[in-house]
């Protein structure tokens, strides 16, 4: 199976390289008509480079890629190794492996950590904030006053409004800190804010370097697709037990890489309309729900009854996940 990049790349190296021959052949001794305008010869000419262009397009409908390919070859030797090799280069950029050092974009979920200020300020923006709202703030802010099922209650309730059933994305321009160079970004990903009440471990240790340092909103690498600054990876070791106190607090050395965005930057998904097909493909949720339920050291059966260990087929299906991926699929 080839690629979509490569289809895209070989048929854009043909329309290009045909329609300039085909205008050239059509314009071959081209003159003004005697008593002709500057204005018609101009229009005669450009309808001209239009069925050119129209006939290239005919021809390559009509063509497979193999056929194409062999017609570039005879025209110019050599040219669908620098198709490929371009074609490469462009799928690279976008593929995450360690293995091939490739850093790319990562098509996994992204995540991000908000402060309870910015989830407030968003929710006041987008005119979700109500009275309950109000109230689940009250309750999460109280610190140990309420019970455990109260602060879940008031939690599910703010994430349900934060988040809903569409992911946040953000796309704008900042400028980079160290050259100066305005650089644009995209971001994908769900928000989940952080409360101190209910904030322990790890969890905890975060939300205190993010409000030491300003930060208000932490993003996990898979969160950025383009654009990203560079992560900050976080040792879980580099941080100081205050006395009395059961929430750690990282080292002063330890500084999260911040820049700004703007809210205005920061947009929810667009609905898209429903399948109302008899049959469609297995969505990412409905096959993550699947997959959580494998229990990797057990054997499962395939229908051809192969055995395999539930590793091995989680591996192959995150595996052939993120082939599909790579070829644009």
């Amino acid at each position: 199976m080839r690629p979509l990049v490569y289809t895209g790349q070989l048929r854009q190296t043909a329309y290009s390289m045909l329609c300039d021959e085909y205008i050239e052949k059509e314009l071959e001794g081209f003159k003004k008509y005697k008593d002709e305008t500057d204005i018609q010869a101009s229009r005669r000419k450009y309808n001209l480079e239009q069925e050119a262009r129209n006939k290239v397009d005919s021809q390559l409908e009509r063509m497979s890629d193999e056929e194409i390919e062999k017609l570039l070859e005879s025209k110019h030797k050599g040219i669908i190794a620098v198709i490929k090799k371009k074609a490469k280069s462009v799928i690279d950029s976008y593929r995450l492996s360690k293995d091939e050092k490739l850093d790319g974009i990562d098509v996994a979920d992204g995540g991000a950590y908000i402060t309870d200020e910015m989830c407030e300020a968003l929710l006041r923006m987008v005119g979700s904030w109500s009275s309950d709202i109000e109230q689940a703030f009250k309750i999460l802010r109280s610190g140990n006053i309420y019970t455990v099922r109260a602060k879940l209650n008031a939690y599910n309730k703010i994430v349900t409004t934060v988040i809903g059933t569409q992911k946040y994305t953000a796309f704008g321009r900042r400028r980079d800190p160290k050259t100066g160079i305005m650089i644009t970004y995209y971001d994908k990903y769900a928000l989940f804010p952080i409360f101190e009440s209910i904030a322990y471990g790890r969890t905890a240790n975060i939300f205190h370097a993010m409000k030491k340092q300003g930060v208000d909103q932490l993003k996990i690498n898979s969160a950025i697709k383009v654009g990203s600054q560079g992560s900050q990876p976080i040792k879980w070791d580099d941080y100081s037990s205050v006395e009395g106190d059961e929430k750690p607090l990282f080292l002063d050395t330890f500084k999260f890489n911040s820049y700004e965005q703007r809210f205005k930057y920061l947009r929810k998904q667009l609905n898209t309309d429903p399948n109302e097909k008899k049959y469609m493909n297995i969505g990412t949720q409905a096959t993550k729900i699947v997959m959580s339920n494998l229990n990797v050291n057990n054997y499962y059966v395939l229908r051809d009854g192969t055995k395999i260990k539930g590793q091995d087929l989680l591996d192959t299906i995150m595996n052939s996940m993120n082939r599909l991926s790579d070829i644009g699929m």
